[in-house]
């Protein structure tokens, strides 16, 4: 009975301590959907587990008390057994005929009564004990089947919890993170944008657009050109006076508005080459092909806009040369103070001089000019600027914001370089596609955590390994 009473002892506690190592196993939940619900709910599930363990080693020390009673109660009645006979055996030789118990000694017969009256002590402290005995095993019965049944109902709830958090577990994992929504906006837009390019693309004549590319490479007006250098500002400007002058109010109007002037008031008719015309442009053209070292010709907007700066230039530096040829002459003239050493300091003034500087200062000031001027007339033809006024500067800008926002795309490029993990700029757009798939993300998530898996489970094998070796 102790051996068999040890065995269930022995599997009661592997049961516990399997159930223990199955509720305080963490759950395998990212940290995106995890919550101080879920956690709460999880420290009440091992609170009760705990209580249930305590309930269980009361009713294992309980179940040893009814063990020890039993074992009690079965040498109570062994003994109570032993007295009974003992006290059948007194009566029986109390009926005995007198004749057998005349040669009994009195002390013998004194001795039997008292052992008797003692045995029948004995057997009513024994009863008694055995009535509380029962009581008690009763008492310590119900309590225990009530702690069973409150553990029991503890225990259910707290299974219940732990299906309910599972199941919301695997809800959250199947749910989208706000990062992958968002991605998945972004791809659905630039789904749709690309839709309506297409759209609009199957929609464009194409013969219309072959048209158009010809009449504005004749305009001499470049499209990407204009896109990297004309400021948005500046052309935001230009269509509201055009919508403004045409009484539009939609960019979109535009063209059919100024299509319907221009066929009430077509063009007039240009007037036909004239071979002198034609045989002098292609000399100017040559000539600052040569003049530039160029491989070819410039186009004839760029040629007239070179022509203008070297003019202007070439101006600036006659000027130049006559007032200083005036100077030197008025300067080497015998006399007095002529007029133009007079005008001088008025010269040294509008040269921003400072007071008291000599011809030979402003003489310097003036070469700076020029070649300032030469310079400035250079940049504006690089430029193709057609007044030498605040374009070349406004040009200057747009070149500067352009660098700007080539400097930020670039470091745009690199910071997406480094959250990709990439190093050709050539694999970035793959890499953000990949990013922007969402099936292809979960993919990879799982994949890394098939990984991470792996990896953990490989740790404690190496350890050992090296034991056994």
């Amino acid at each position: 009975l102790r051996g068999r009473l040890e065995h269930a002892l022995a599997e009661d506690a592997k049961r516990q301590e399997r159930e223990k190592a199955v509720l305080t196993k963490p759950l395998r939940r990212r940290s995106a959907v995890s919550s101080r619900s879920e956690e709460s709910l999880l420290e009440a599930a091992v609170a009760h587990r705990a209580k249930a363990e305590t309930s269980q080693a009361e009713a294992a020390s309980l179940t040893k008390q009814v063990h020890v009673l039993s074992f009690r109660l079965e040498e109570a009645d062994e003994k109570i057994r032993r007295l009974e006979a003992e006290k059948s055996h007194r009566a029986t030789v109390s009926r005995a005929p007198p004749a057998l118990l005349e040669g009994c000694i009195p002390e013998q017969a004194e001795a039997s009564a008292l052992s008797l009256r003692t045995s029948v002590e004995e057997l009513a402290q024994e009863r008694e004990l055995r009535a509380r005995a029962q009581e008690q095993i009763l008492l310590l019965q119900e309590r225990h089947v009530a702690e069973v049944r409150a553990l029991s109902t503890s225990l259910r709830k707290a299974e219940d919890e732990s299906e309910k958090l599972r199941t919301e577990f695997r809800s959250a994992a199947r749910q989208p993170t706000s990062s992958e929504l968002r991605w998945q906006q972004e791809a659905l837009r630039l789904r749709d944008d690309l839709a309506e390019v297409r759209k609009a693309w199957k929609a464009v004549d194409s013969r219309g657009l072959m048209q158009r590319d010809k009449e504005l490479r004749k305009l001499g007006l470049d499209a990407k050109a204009l896109e990297e250098s004309v400021p948005k500002s500046d052309l935001v400007s230009i269509l509201l006076e055009v919508c403004r002058l045409l009484r539009a109010s939609d960019f979109g109007e535009i063209v059919s508005k100024v299509s319907a002037c221009l066929a009430r008031n077509p063009p007039a008719p240009q007037p036909p080459p004239q071979p002198a015309l034609e045989e002098l442009g292609q000399g100017v053209l040559d000539a600052l092909k040569d003049l530039d070292g160029l491989s070819a010709a410039p186009a004839p907007a760029e040629a007239l806009v070179r022509l203008r700066s070297l003019c202007a230039s070439e101006a600036g530096a006659r000027q130049l040369r006559l007032s200083v040829r005036e100077v030197s002459l008025s300067s080497a003239a015998p006399g007095g103070a002529s007029p133009a050493s007079e005008a001088w300091p008025e010269v040294a003034r509008q040269l921003q001089l400072p007071e008291g500087a000599t011809q030979e200062d402003c003489r310097r000031r003036l070469c700076e000019v020029h070649t300032e001027a030469a310079l400035l007339a250079s940049l504006s033809a690089a430029l193709k600027c057609s007044r030498p006024g605040d374009e070349p500067l406004k040009r200057v800008e747009a070149l500067v914001r352009l660098c700007d926002e080539r400097v930020a795309a670039q470091r745009i490029v690199d910071a997406l370089q480094k959250l990709l993990h990439v190093d050709e700029l050539t694999e970035v757009l793959p890499a953000l596609k990949e990013v922007l798939d969402v099936a292809a993300l979960r993919r990879k998530m799982v994949r890394s955590a098939c990984n991470a898996t792996a990896a953990a489970r490989s740790q404690p094998a190496a350890p050992l390994a090296g034991a056994g070796a």
